[in-house]
């Protein structure tokens, strides 16, 4: 804490202020600081709070094992310990392997697959629109008038309660098939953005966080400014360009709220890193400070920077000779930044100009960005339901907890116990692989060589040498090989890592003990018998971070984008990462559902519609357009319709002609319905 010359005016950074509030145990900021300072100091406590509560509760600890455990190497203490008594260093991966399999298995699922994981599709039940229910109310009008003129009286309630049902059901299935187009339409607008935002790449590096970490953390939508490049002719040309953005949060940079259980509860922080060059063109962009930014910058080539939150994690390295250093090697520095999600009083809103009627006394979800001390951007959270764009999921989830657990946490006790038998089964069969010498030195010649042990070796020794002698010169004797009794326990740590994963070997490969794997359906067996043990593993990812992400992404293109009529009448449903494996064997049945069903009898039961949806399925695993394949539902029904005119003409229709959208005549006759007496 600095004072002037007069000691009438008390300059504090924002850390100094918490440090003494925290010291004079006040319940509110000091008046003289300035709101923006207030906003900051508020995010910076809360950081450390939540940093304090994550060490307290051995997370840091936990993540940092999960990181070492996942590349197999010890940690400072445990490596100390080991070169203390010497001998072998190895590291059985048996965790690390487990987790490639997962991921690998994973990353199939859900990247390598023709169908998606999820599904968009339409409500069951649509709304009608206001407009459309008018219309069905005045064509029930208009024939009820048209039935009292040609019978003379109105007709019963019984009948114009079933018309309007008709009519309503009608225009139901009508208002479904839209809905089925705008699904369609919303699919493929989604899969461009979730392409063009980078979620493909960010869900590999999350489902490896996934196996690794108690929790991993998958990012977005976010919106971000990019460049991009079009071209204008044979000109290249740099735009910039609104998108949404997807990332893999490293679980080793988010601080959340002391206590909570969700991203959605209390407050979460995000340690993001920015380049000179990135926070530098920052400046002039709507919404961000360009005193505090430039104030940043100037603190950055001065060093003050460095490490300024204080982090033991990749990148944040401390720079000596920070003037120096920084000045000559800007490209290399990274300034760590506070992003918070979370609830603060209106009153430390009211100079940022974030949105109008700012109630002072009101509490608002907001995010923030703060490098030490200066707040470089406000804004009021842009979800309509204030959700926060993080979504978590652990390979075991605690209820009532952020934190789950990783394999590195399941199978700690097993990986400790079969480093330690590696170890040993290393040494003892270094000790074991040659005999061990006994040297009576005395009786050796002078400048005898004591280090080299030779096939073929002549020894030199003093004259007193008696080959009868009960005393020999060497004695040689085998150390016990143990190595039998490692392996097997060794072993048994390999079969407890499967029953505790619940990951067998033959998830990877390896044949499976006994006769049931040695056939195609006794494999499949296995297989199916460990997806059962994985369902409610990978259920967290469908539950957990696909529904809540394509939902949010799905809010912001009904509110930003111009979306198709009857957007609002579609959901987005995640099938399940078993489902998608299952998807083989289902089109194995459908080829067999529509050989079975290749007959007069069976094509009358289930129709031509009916036919036409299982054909939707089954084109669908041929990587092509469904639409290419089969008509929709519209065609087919206007093909009906046109043959059963053809017939009533006794001619034959022109298919292709028709497909073509030509009306034969005065095209398909109206249906009527109510009846004519």
């Amino acid at each position: 804490m600095a004072e002037t010359a007069l000691g009438l005016v008390r300059v504090a950074t924002a850390k100094e202020v918490v440090e003494e509030r925290e010291r004079n145990e006040l319940v509110g900021f000091p008046d003289l600081l300035p709101a923006k300072d207030k906003l900051a100091a508020l995010i910076e406590d809360n950081y450390q709070k939540a940093k304090e509560y994550r060490d307290s509760e051995g997370i840091t600890a936990r993540l940092e094992y999960a990181s070492q455990t996942r590349i197999g190497e010890y940690d400072e203490q445990k490596l100390a310990q080991i070169r203390a008594v010497g001998g072998s260093e190895d590291y059985a991966r048996i965790t690390a392997n487990k987790c490639r399999v997962v991921a690998a298995w994973l990353t199939d699922v859900y990247i390598g697959q023709t169908e998606k994981p999820w599904v968009i599709r339409p409500s069951a039940d649509p709304t009608l629109p206001g407009d459309l229910q008018a219309s069905i109310d005045e064509t029930l009008r208009m024939q009820v008038q048209q039935f009292m003129a040609q019978v003379g009286e109105p007709p019963s309630p019984e009948l114009i309660v079933q018309t309007k049902m008709e009519l309503e059901r009608d225009a139901k299935e009508k208002a479904r098939e839209l809905a089925r187009r705008a699904a369609e339409e919303v699919n493929k607008i989604m899969q461009s953005q979730l392409e063009e935002g980078g979620f493909y790449d960010a869900i590999t590096d999350f489902i490896d966080d996934f196996v690794t970490y108690p929790t991993a953390i998958l990012k977005g939508p976010v919106f971000r400014l990019r460049d991009k490049l079009v071209w204008n002719g044979n000109n290249p040309e740099v735009s910039e360009d609104v998108v949404y953005e997807f990332t893999r949060v490293d679980p080793r940079l988010i601080y959340p709220a002391p206590g909570i259980a969700t991203p959605q509860d209390g407050y979460i922080i995000e340690v993001v890193r920015f380049g000179y060059e990135d926070l530098y063109e920052l400046i002039g962009q709507d919404g961000y400070n360009e005193e505090a930014i430039r104030t940043t910058l100037r603190k950055a080539r001065r060093g003050q920077l460095d490490n300024w939150l204080d982090l033991d994690v990749p990148g944040s390295d401390d720079y000596e000779d920070a003037p120096e250093k920084a000045h000559n090697d800007m490209a290399g520095m990274l300034i760590d930044c506070l992003e918070y999600y979370g609830p603060v009083f209106g009153d430390l809103l009211k100079q940022w100009n974030i949105g109008e009627d700012i109630d002072e006394d009101a509490v608002y979800d907001i995010v923030a960005w703060v490098i030490d001390g200066e707040v470089i951007k406000v804004n009021l959270n842009p979800d309509p339901l204030g959700r926060r764009p993080y979504h978590i999921a652990s390979y075991e989830n605690v209820p009532g907890s952020f934190w789950g657990r990783g394999l590195p946490d399941i199978l700690r006790d097993v990986q400790g116990v079969a480093n330690a038998s590696i170890r040993a089964l290393v040494n003892n069969m270094s000790l074991a692989s040659g005999p061990q010498v006994v040297i009576d030195i005395d009786r050796l010649a002078e400048g005898e060589e004591l280090t080299n042990l030779t096939p073929w070796r002549i020894w030199q020794v003093s004259s007193g040498y008696n080959a009868q002698s009960a005393s020999p010169v060497m004695q040689f004797f085998q150390p016990n090989s143990n190595a039998a009794e490692l392996l097997n326990v060794l072993n048994s740590m390999y079969q407890l890592a499967d029953e505790f994963s619940l990951i067998p070997r033959y998830m990877a490969g390896q044949q499976p003990a006994g006769t049931v794997g040695r056939t195609a359906s006794g494999l499949s067996m296995l297989l199916n018998a460990a997806n059962k043990g994985l369902k409610r593993v990978v259920a967290e990812l469908d539950v957990r971070v696909l529904e809540p992400l394509l939902r949010q992404l799905y809010t912001y293109d009904m509110m930003y984008e111009d979306l198709p009529e009857y957007a609002a009448d579609i959901e987005i449903v995640a099938r399940g990462a078993i489902g998608v494996m299952q998807e083989d064997t289902l089109q194995v049945r459908r080829n067999e559902f529509l050989q079975i069903t290749a007959n007069p009898l069976d094509s009358q039961i289930i129709g031509v519609e009916g036919r036409a949806a299982v054909l939707r399925e089954v084109a669908k695993g041929l990587g092509m357009d469904v639409n290419d394949i089969v008509p929709d539902l519209q065609k087919i029904k206007e093909l009906e319709q046109m043959q059963q005119l053809q017939q009533m003409q006794g001619g034959a229709p022109d298919v292709m002609q028709d497909y073509a959208g030509n009306q034969l005549g005065n095209g398909a006759p109206a249906t009527q319905l109510l009846p004519n007496k």
